[in-house]
């Protein structure tokens, strides 16, 4: 009996590499890719690192989030079992921006991944359309364009009432205009090229010539974009959160925090920006690992932003 080492090759033919060899390909990949963009890198790892602490904060060594210590209130950087002190309730200010991380991460990338998703399709649809379905689709969008993005998600979620769902649609509703636009533009820009009119001229059908040549080069600018929305859909569910129409007390989210933080702005000053300074880092880190996302998805496509 031959063993598979026996059996020849056939001509033109490679072996399958062996499985641990694909591994060190990718490591290798994603190691050259870091060393290129150093500062997405650093991104990705602190929002790996914040998003792991959010995953593992039931079983970490914190203090209960919302156990109220009057005793220990005010405390300030330091203090021995509260490393970054405490809020005027003495809840520990470092257990709830970990625990704070799942509501304001989860209401940053649910409105992206929905609204994304809402948006491509309606600009992939506008865009391989007739003039009449495009503008009555962009038209339509244009009118959430009249409105400020805040003050629309402020009346939505107003109308609406607090929670965490309210202001995930509130921020879904002004995400997916500008992801409409983005890939209806895309589209608009690529109909003309050969690859888009030999896949009409072969009659395939629209559903079909969306799904294999329109994603496919729509898709890298898109997740660019929406990787950069993830940090401001954070920024906007904090802005909730700090007017009250975010996640109802006492539970522990970073545009609350500062909203009760606020009051310790001139006694406890560096106590009270600690959420703030947060959100600021998490919204810069997801803007760098789209901008090292952009450089990336462009030296693959072998073309320059």
């Amino acid at each position: 009996m031959l063993s598979t080492t026996d059996v020849p090759l056939r001509r033109g033919s490679r072996p399958a590499p062996p499985p641990g060899a694909r591994t060190a390909t990718r490591g290798r990949r994603l190691w050259a890719v870091a060393r290129r963009h150093p500062a997405a890198a650093v991104a990705a790892g602190f929002l790996l690192v914040l998003a792991a602490a959010s995953l593992c904060a039931p079983i970490l060594p914190l203090p209960d989030p919302v156990r109220v210590d009057s005793p220990s209130a005010t405390l300030g950087f330091g203090t021995a079992g509260h490393l970054l002190g405490t809020d005027r309730l003495g809840r520990d200010i470092l257990s709830r921006l970990i625990w704070g991380a799942r509501p304001s991460l989860i209401m940053g990338l649910a409105p992206v991944l929905i609204g994304g998703f809402i948006g491509t399709t309606l600009g992939v649809t506008a865009g391989m359309s007739g003039p009449r379905v495009r503008a009555v689709i962009m038209r339509t969008l244009d009118v959430f364009y009249a409105f400020p993005a805040v003050l629309l998600a402020i009346a939505i979620a107003a109308a609406l009432g607090a929670g965490m769902t309210t202001a995930i649609i509130a921020i879904t509703v002004i995400v997916v205009p500008p992801v409409a636009r983005l890939a209806e533009s895309e589209v608009l820009g690529m109909m003309r090229k050969d690859f888009m009119l030999s896949a009409r001229a072969s009659g395939a059908r629209q559903l079909s010539i969306a799904l294999r040549q329109v994603m496919p080069n729509v898709a890298g600018p898109l997740v660019v974009y929406c990787t950069a929305l993830v940090g401001l859909s954070i920024v906007y569910a904090a802005g909730l959160g700090f007017l009250g129409l975010g996640l109802n007390p006492p539970t522990p989210e970073w545009g609350a925090m500062v909203n009760e933080l606020r009051t310790l702005v001139f006694s406890q000053p560096w106590v009270s920006l600690t959420p703030a300074v947060v959100l600021l880092l998490v919204s810069i880190a997801f803007n760098v690992l789209g901008d090292g996302l952009r450089d990336v998805l462009a030296v693959g496509r072998g073309t320059q932003l």
